[in-house]
């Protein structure tokens, strides 16, 4: 339809809508609409909006309703943070539904995030279906320690796939990777600790100090190599914004009282001449 090829978003949405409302429920066209609008809305960064779109035909009969609605539903309320639910989406799409590949690897990518390699390999080895799933076996085999399985992944995606994107998002993880092992093997200078930079410290405390947030991991690094030997207990945490994208905020100390924390923050940016503010360690 030609809200399809329309440059605006909102006037495709608006034609999509009306489109929606001349159409039975359940038929094929109502869940083809309802997709096309939620796609915009999460191409659009607005994965709630999306949800809001999809919610009203997740309740259909699962032998009707196509398995794309699951998995852009999934993959939407991944993008708000509830990840349990996004799997329960995710999984629902049935063997042989055409976007049932599909969400087999993003159920592994989900594994991948909770740090749970066994699980991911489980749906990554299931569906070799191209480069994604190689991309995620080769994270999976990583974080095993089985870095002669993860350098053969590699040299099949490099002959496969040499100009593909999931290969250059392992390039990328292999070159922060090596930025970490460099402020490790920098740590007698006063750089940072791979264990400051990478590992996630169990502190008490619900306030802490923020000095900046980036979507790019190597600024973050390069203002924790820049200031580990002046602040205490700096640290990368990462966190997703509002359209599911992750921010690596470097931040430091733990505090109950937000009073001292402020104080703290008073004192290094006038020693250091930086903007320090303080955050809700939840946030």
């Amino acid at each position: 339809m030609s809200a399809r090829l329309d440059e605006d978003p909102q006037r495709a949405l608006s034609a999509l809508g009306e489109a929606s409302a001349a159409v039975a429920h359940t038929s094929p066209e109502s869940y083809t609409l309802a997709l096309d609008a939620a796609g915009i809305e999460l191409g659009a960064g607005r994965p709630r909006a999306a949800l809001a779109v999809l919610e009203p035909v997740l309740g259909d009969d699962r032998d009707i309703m196509p398995g794309q609605v699951l998995l852009l539903a999934g993959l939407a309320t991944r993008a708000t943070g509830d990840e349990s639910r996004a799997e329960r989406l995710l999984a629902g799409v049935r063997p042989g539904d055409p976007a049932f590949a599909e969400a087999r690897i993003a159920l592994g990518e989900l594994s991948l995030a909770r740090g749970d390699a066994e699980r991911a390999l489980r749906y990554l080895e299931a569906e070799d279906v191209g480069p994604r799933a190689a991309a995620g076996r080769w994270r999976a085999q990583r974080l095993l320690g089985a870095d002669g399985i993860a350098r053969q992944i590699l040299a099949d995606m490099e002959r496969d796939d040499s100009g593909g994107l999931a290969l250059l998002e392992v390039r990328r993880l292999l070159r922060e990777a090596a930025e970490e092992e460099s402020v490790r093997m920098a740590g007698d200078a006063g750089v940072a600790s791979a264990d400051a930079v990478a590992a996630r410290p169990t502190i008490s405390g619900r306030y802490t100090l923020q000095l900046g947030a980036w979507s790019d991991r190597s600024r973050a690094l390069d203002m924790v190599r820049r200031y580990a030997g002046e602040i205490d207990d700096l640290r990368i945490d990462e966190a997703r914004d509002e359209r599911g994208q992750i921010l690596y905020k470097v931040r430091a100390g733990a505090y109950d009282n937000p009073a001292l924390a402020r104080t703290e923050a008073a004192r290094l940016e006038s020693r250091l001449g930086l903007d320090i503010f303080v955050a809700d360690r939840k946030n």
